[in-house]
């Protein structure tokens, strides 16, 4: 049992933060979350913004968060806490003043990565520069990641390696051994229909898939947030798949272990990926996995071994990954056999927590954080 307090500034929202501070709270420590966006958690206290008006802009909405966000910051820096830790670098003050607390860890998430060629928001990379640079830890998921960081800090600075793992208590196979299937289930997992998934490109693909084997069935989860999630959803009807495609909109996480387990492969389109916990979720269930080579999947996966891994925007190359692992049974056995095995001895959330401790401890008992 632990008596540290620890405040985590990150969208309550998200469930990376929610899997980090309930995981916190359980191990005894006393958690607060400091976040833009309104929301509760057991066991953890959430101190929030006021959403605003529905008619404000986006700017003024922006500049309402950013306000809340110092004034409690601030308020909050005064010796309540052990730890100040910034999960998501983002590109403002928030990031900075969080670093001048005796004990700061920053935790890089992906996008806060990004180049400009990837879209990066880089109009103020002076503030996360500088937060990287002075606080007292920074992490990442993957290697991937690390580098990106230490090139966006412009000098080498210590990034540690904690993955985000699985939690092998929720994520598992129901089916022990899976037989061959009449009928071929694709799953496609994401939160939101957005270009970087890239829906249109696996839609694109499975379209070529029926036209080989026409009891494939594809299962898409996702929100329409924007125009071009308008043009994925009749992207099924022009492309003629309507009795083939099932959208789902956005699924709570019981409704994701579900897909998963009912799915024979699951698809990762991605035109980006900071890390790709789904394809390991996906693998945990049993699952098999195609992914696209893009930002830290290289890390997770090996070709063959433990995914097939294809080229991001390559539709036929995806179409013909998607027909070999549907007909080659044995193909997808020895894939899920070996990515279970991965997930176990590398991804386990539980040790990833301690790893998290440990750095923790390492900093307050000043100690190297390895």
């Amino acid at each position: 049992m632990s008596d540290h307090r620890i405040l985590i500034i990150a969208d309550i929202q998200s469930v990376h933060t929610v899997r980090w501070a309930s995981s916190l709270s359980k191990r005894g420590w006393d958690v607060t979350v400091l976040s833009v966006t309104a929301g509760s958690l057991d066991g953890v206290r959430v101190l929030h913004s006021d959403p605003g008006q529905p008619s404000d802009q986006r700017l003024v909405r922006w500049g309402k968060q950013l306000i809340f966000l110092l004034r409690q910051l601030w308020a909050q820096m005064t010796g309540k806490y052990d730890i100040v830790h910034v999960h998501f670098l983002r590109a403002d003050l928030i990031p900075v003043i969080a670093t001048w607390h005796p004990v700061s860890v920053i935790s890089l998430w992906g996008s806060d990565v990004k180049t400009a060629e990837e879209g990066a928001y880089t109009r103020w990379e002076r503030f996360p520069r500088y937060a990287l640079l002075n606080a007292s830890a920074v992490t990442a998921t993957n290697d991937f990641l690390a580098s990106r960081g230490k090139q966006k800090a412009g000098q080498d600075v210590t990034v540690k390696v904690i993955p985000f793992g699985v939690d092998q208590t929720e994520f598992y196979s129901a089916q022990v051994n899976r037989k061959q299937n009449a009928v071929i289930t694709f799953c496609f997992g994401k939160g939101s229909l957005i270009k970087t998934y890239a829906p249109d490109i696996l839609l694109t693909a499975f379209a070529r898939v029926v036209k080989q084997l026409p009891n494939a069935h594809l299962l898409m989860t996702g929100a329409v947030v924007d125009d071009f999630g308008l043009e994925t959803v009749q992207m099924v009807e022009t492309l003629g798949l309507k009795d083939k495609v099932t959208l789902l909109g956005r699924l709570n996480h019981k409704e994701m272990l579900e897909l998963y387990r009912k799915s024979d492969i699951y698809v990762q389109a991605s035109r980006w990926e900071s890390f790709g916990v789904a394809g390991l979720e996906a693998l945990a269930c049993g699952t098999a996995v195609i992914v696209t080579y893009v930002g830290g999947v290289g890390s997770l996966f090996t070709d063959r071994e433990n995914a097939l891994i294809v080229q991001p925007n390559d539709p036929i190359q995806l179409a013909t990954a998607m027909l070999e692992l549907a007909v080659d049974h044995r193909l997808r056995m020895k894939l899920i056999e070996n990515g279970q095995k991965m997930v176990q001895d590398k991804y386990n959330w539980e040790d990833n927590v301690s790893q998290m401790i440990l750095l923790y401890n390492n900093i307050l008992q000043g100690k190297p954080i390895g």
